[in-house]
């Protein structure tokens, strides 16, 4: 964790912006495959950000999967050892999100170079904000107008708070903190699917609204 805030103090000292912050490895099976005590956290920033709408180039050589999420807004500073009540008190609005990732960059099986690396982090489209919780959320991923992948119950978060709380924790452990105008993206909804050139994805979640976003060729 620490190489990996290293690298995003320097991405920021050169002129990108704060955008927030990443889940990896949400599900259960996947930790204990690790051997991790829990998900793991990324950052966010404004140079990786793409509108809903707009097209990803796949950079030469790169292997993109795209995940869709669910992604919340920070709307307070939160300091570690919040309470679960005050981590959920800061939520400010929910929105649909699709994650990039490129798993050409990492070995899949060295834990501690993902981290470092990421978490695989490519891009991240996040949709408009919404107050609505979404305890009852409904998904559809479409890939070329073909519907592909539909909510996975086992990777919905069973509490937000909790994923707030933990990024709050994560963070206050390496001297960093959760700010007020944070995103968390908050993991995979549904297993990610591998785009190529020419290919358009659109998620629909449900309250929340769709988000598309088109591919380019590589480089």
């Amino acid at each position: 964790m620490q190489r990996q805030l290293q690298q995003w103090r320097a991405t920021l000292a050169a002129g990108d912006e704060r955008l927030g912050w990443k889940i990896g490895f949400n599900r259960v099976v996947d930790q204990q495959k690790f051997e991790l005590p829990s998900a793991m956290v990324g950052y966010l920033t404004r140079q990786q950000q793409i509108s809903s709408g707009q097209s990803y180039t796949i950079p030469a050589g790169s292997t993109i999967l795209v995940e869709a999420e669910i992604a919340l807004l920070v709307g307070a500073d939160l300091p570690a050892n919040a309470t679960l009540s005050q981590a959920r008190n800061v939520i400010q609005g929910y929105a649909a999100a699709l994650e990039l990732v490129d798993t050409s960059r990492t070995a899949s099986n060295d834990i501690e170079e993902i981290l470092a690396g990421n978490l695989f982090h490519a891009a991240v489209v996040i949709g408009a904000t919404t107050v609505v919780n979404p305890g009852h959320v409904s998904a559809s991923l479409k890939l070329n107008g073909a519907k592909v992948r539909s909510l996975d119950a086992d990777r919905l978060a069973a509490d937000f708070g909790a994923i707030v709380q933990l990024v709050a924790n994560i963070l206050g452990q390496q001297g960093e903190q959760l700010q007020a105008g944070d995103w968390i993206i908050c993991g995979a909804i549904a297993a990610p699917i591998k785009v190529h050139g020419g290919d358009t994805v659109v998620l629909t979640l449900e309250p929340l609204g769709t988000i598309t976003l088109t591919i380019s060729g590589e480089n």
